[in-house]
């Protein structure tokens, strides 16, 4: 464990500020300073009080942004996280995948600033960042939280698995069961049965990139309505040709089960619609769990794949059966 780079202080990877503002200087004066010294490697700018206590932060986007006779007191952040020498990589890398900054700021105990973390150059000599933050998301979409991995008990991580797997569960009987009722078809267009793993799969990934889409927008930029309808046209612009591009390939495979080409452009129409509804359910259910209070990032993967699989399954058999039989 000593040896874990994760649990390490970060005092060998504090990096010295290349420019520290006072909270009495104007934007005007301040541009006119980075113009003469430009800032080449820190993603934020750091104000401190005239006895250097750490004061406030303000990016450069927002510096450009401001109206220049502005004191940059009353546009800097004031709300500041802040690191220790003393504390791990560990807790710097909480701090960055749950806040999405580029740098945390370094201070001593009396809240003297003493230089700034930054998330790649420095966290990324020993750890890869991106791939935490990857992995931090992927836990929470299948319902787990890092922290309470790592924190909780055995059976409080139990407890808040289970109802989750629980939904993969419900939605596989359910899709079993549609599966049973449509077994007459199945049996005469063996075909069919062959290709619903790969209508599913196909239909499940198209939900998570919707839900991922949604999320980051909820994240990032904030949810507003014009936001979310440009979001969605972009997305169902994207869903179209991936669709188009599944159902032909597929299509255009599946005559080498003798079926005929009756049956594979039953199989093509099925993935189409499948995705596009898959997409649907991915778009709207985010939202739907955020008015309900829920965490839509946690509620929303395993939801999300349990309807999606079940819509799939029906579409996909209702319409080789309304068609064939």
């Amino acid at each position: 464990m000593k040896d874990n780079p994760i649990l390490k202080p970060i005092e060998d990877k504090v990096q010295p500020v290349e420019l520290v503002l006072k909270n009495d200087q104007t934007i005007s004066d301040i541009l006119t300073l980075l113009s003469l010294h430009p800032v080449r490697s820190q993603s934020y700018l750091y104000v401190t009080d005239k006895e250097g206590a750490l004061s406030g932060v303000v990016s450069l986007k927002k510096l450009l942004i401001t109206n220049p006779l502005k004191k940059i007191e009353e546009v800097m952040d004031k709300n500041i996280l802040s690191l220790t020498l003393k504390d791990t990589v560990e807790k710097a890398l909480e701090i960055f995948t749950q806040h999405h900054f580029f740098a945390l700021p370094v201070t001593d105990h009396q809240n003297k600033l003493l230089g700034y973390v930054d998330m790649h150059k420095t966290l990324g000599d020993s750890l890869d960042v991106s791939n935490v933050e990857h992995r931090s998301e992927a836990f929470q979409l299948v319902g787990l939280h890092l922290e309470a991995i790592r924190r909780q008990s055995v059976v409080k991580n139990y407890m808040m698995r289970m109802p989750w797997l629980f939904c993969n569960l419900l939605g596989g009987f359910t899709c079993a069961f549609v599966s049973d009722l449509y077994s007459l078809t199945l049996s005469k267009f063996l075909v069919l049965a062959m290709f619903i793993p790969l209508v599913l799969s196909l239909s499940e990934s198209v939900s998570m990139m919707t839900v991922m889409q949604v999320l980051l927008l909820m994240r990032k930029e904030g949810m507003t309505l014009k936001r979310y309808i440009q979001m969605y046209i972009k997305e169902i612009q994207v869903v179209t040709l991936v669709a188009l591009t599944c159902a032909v390939i597929v299509a255009s495979l599946s005559p080498f089960w003798d079926e005929g080409l009756k049956v594979a452009v039953i199989i093509g129409c099925g993935i189409f619609i499948s995705i596009f509804v898959s997409s649907f359910l991915g778009a709207i259910l985010p939202i739907v769990f955020h008015k309900l209070k829920l965490d839509p990032k946690i509620a929303s993967g395993p939801v999300v794949l349990m309807i999606a699989d079940v819509a799939t399954t029906l579409i996909y058999l209702t319409l080789a059966t309304a068609t064939l039989m």
